[in-house]
């Protein structure tokens, strides 16, 4: 039987494993390098036939529109203390499978979970948190790898994902940025009774803390804090945020960390 090599017919690379693919040049080293990695009797491990050695390996030409590869291997084994040596042409057969990266852009619309991503400030005042976090994703490839499409609104970002567990996954790293209020909702979109799926889609809501650095706030005096009624000034956004006493010397106590639970509970 025939052997397979997928290539994706998106961005024209083809895959080395399931889930790697590479951009290889016509007849070059790396695609026959692919190739000798499909080859079964090569690379099963555990088989009396992990023996053969590779000697040599080259391309015999084929129609570039055909389809096929084909490449001439010479392989060596011994058996029974003798030495054999065969020179083998083997031929594959390219087939079109898209590759992830692709998949992922071909399916955009499928989205099952959302991130939004929200600050609300005051009318034109700059939201400098917003473009913190901007910067900040625009640094770390990694984690913007399984996002589908990101959209503007009036107060933030929309970021949109295939599962659920990758926008729980993008959301706290966001948490990590900023102090923010998270929420998990989900909408029921379609059942199937036959087969007893349900198609649901998911919201997480994060609604990061409306304070910048260099804001004057005034601390509620009902808070616990020493700064409680005191003008403060926002020194450090990060997980927590940190105020620093901006009104005359009065006590020894002159910052005070705020998280976004205590925000939220009236604590600036």
């Amino acid at each position: 039987s025939e052997l397979i090599i997928n290539q994706c017919r998106q961005c024209r690379r083809y895959a080395r494993t399931d889930s790697h693919y590479e951009y290889c040049e016509p007849e070059s080293p790396q695609l026959l390098s692919i190739c000798l990695k499909h080859i079964p009797v090569l690379v099963k491990k555990g088989h009396a036939s992990n023996k053969l050695h590779i000697v040599d390996s080259m391309w015999i030409w084929t129609e570039p529109n055909s389809m096929r590869l084909k490449v001439r291997v010479t392989v060596r084994t011994e058996i029974e203390h003798v030495t054999i040596q065969q020179r083998v042409p083997v031929e594959f057969r390219i087939q079109w499978k898209m590759c992830p990266n692709c998949s992922r852009e071909f399916t955009n619309r499928t989205w099952h979970a959302l991130v939004q991503l929200r600050q609300k400030r005051e009318t034109g005042a700059p939201r400098k948190g917003l473009a913190a976090l901007e910067m900040a994703l625009g640094r770390n490839k990694e984690i913007r790898r399984n996002v589908l499409k990101i959209d503007a609104s009036r107060h933030g970002l929309d970021f949109y994902f295939l599962t659920l567990p990758q926008a729980q996954q993008f959301a706290q790293f966001l948490s990590r940025l900023a102090p923010m209020k998270m929420k998990t909702s989900s909408k029921l979109v379609s059942t199937d009774v036959k087969n007893n799926t349900a198609n649901m889609k998911y919201t997480v809501s994060c609604d990061m803390v409306p304070l910048c650095r260099d804001d004057l706030v005034l601390v509620h005096k009902e808070s616990r804090s020493k700064l409680g009624g005191r003008l403060s000034l926002v020194s450090k956004v990060a997980s927590v945020i940190t105020l620093v006493d901006a009104s005359p010397k009065r006590s020894k106590v002159d910052f005070m960390e705020v998280t976004s639970e205590g925000y939220h509970k009236g604590g600036a």
